[in-house]
């Protein structure tokens, strides 16, 4: 403002100086009467004494005028740039506060996602422990079915060996009684033939009841033959007798066989026969159902060969399979499993009446 009324300042200052050389001096409107109080009246017919004054008035009142538009402009201007100034800041405060808005709205937008996240994360959890529990399930079932199907193989077990020892009871019950038969008719002619020898000679024979007395066991070639109580043991190497895991014989078998016939045929040839064969604990071939099965057919297999082929009589003989029940060694090691795969045949002190 003061630089805006320098210029002014100087420029009366030249027209104060032009008054004075001219006229004296320049006289202020107030001083252009002598009264200070002028009548309007008279005030407006008098003229300027002093036109370059009055120019120079009207100059000044034109700067001051211009003066005071300048500085109406001028705190127009402040006024307009202070209104700016705060709508700028308003806006600056608008802004901050919508950022700030933004802020919020993208941290709970951000918060939202990672509640999402989290949910999905227990959910994804939830159907892994689910997949689990479905795996644990299908094990479980695959176990079940594995149990079922020994528990059915096991039955089948039972009822084939149910089946077999029914056959073999009904087999020993008939033997029983065709040697109960027998003994009766021993006893008949025994008595018989007494009575006969007491009516010759006056002699008396007495029969002799004890049949343990009866057998000895004898010695065969490359086969065990040993006394177990009352009867006789003629004990063949399964792995001799069979092919691996079968019931097929081997040639060398066949030989074995042949020479149990020999001694049957000669020092045993109406005493009751059994054919027992017997196997290890391990695992069998998927042709057999277990154990018993397999010592079954073996014992079926010396059985034919003996009714077959060296025509024994089937009343003589009869079979048992007892599987892995009866070792004569430890299944723990090799020697101790080959040792109890065998078929053991057993001479009975009982007799039958036609032995071919």
């Amino acid at each position: 403002m003061r630089k805006q009324l320098l210029p002014i300042l100087l420029l009366l200052s030249v027209l104060l100086g032009t008054g004075c050389r001219k006229g004296g001096g320049l006289r202020m409107p107030w001083q252009q009467n002598n009264s200070p109080w002028q009548n309007p009246a008279t005030a407006s017919n008098s003229t300027p004494s002093n036109p370059a004054s009055s120019e120079s008035l009207s100059q000044l009142a034109d700067l001051l005028r211009r003066q005071d538009a300048q500085s109406q402009l001028s705190i127009t201007q402040r006024r307009e740039l202070e209104r700016l100034t705060e709508l700028q800041r308003e806006t600056q405060q608008q802004l901050a506060v919508n950022q700030q808005q933004k802020q919020v709205e993208q941290l709970k937008r951000l918060q939202d996602q990672a509640a999402k996240l989290r949910a999905q994360q227990q959910e994804l959890e939830q159907f892994e422990e689910l997949r689990r529990r479905a795996l644990q399930m299908d094990e479980n079932n695959r176990d079940l079915h594995t149990q079922l199907a020994r528990s059915e193989q096991e039955r089948r077990l039972v009822e084939d060996q149910l089946k077999l020892l029914q056959t073999q009871l009904s087999e020993s019950s008939s033997q029983l009684a065709n040697a109960l038969r027998a003994k009766q008719e021993s006893d008949t002619r025994m008595q018989t033939l007494q009575a006969s020898n007491t009516r010759r000679g006056s002699a008396t024979i007495t029969a002799n009841n004890s049949l343990r007395q009866s057998l000895s066991a004898v010695s065969i070639a490359g086969i065990s033959v040993r006394q177990d109580g009352d009867v006789i043991r003629m004990e063949l190497p399964s792995d001799q007798l069979f092919q691996p895991q079968t019931a097929t014989i081997r040639p060398e078998g066949l030989a074995l066989i042949n020479q149990v016939a020999a001694a049957i045929a000669n020092h045993y040839p109406r005493q009751v026969v059994g054919v027992e064969s017997h196997t290890d604990n391990g695992p069998i071939s998927p042709a057999w159902r277990s154990n018993h099965q397999l010592s079954a057919a073996q014992a079926m297999a010396v059985f034919d060969q003996l009714t077959q082929q060296y025509q024994f009589g089937t009343r003589q003989l009869f079979v048992l399979g007892h599987g892995p029940n009866y070792p004569i060694a430890s299944n723990a090691t090799p020697a101790g499993q080959q040792k109890n795969r065998r078929v053991e045949v057993v001479i009975y002190p009982e007799t039958v009446d036609q032995a071919r």
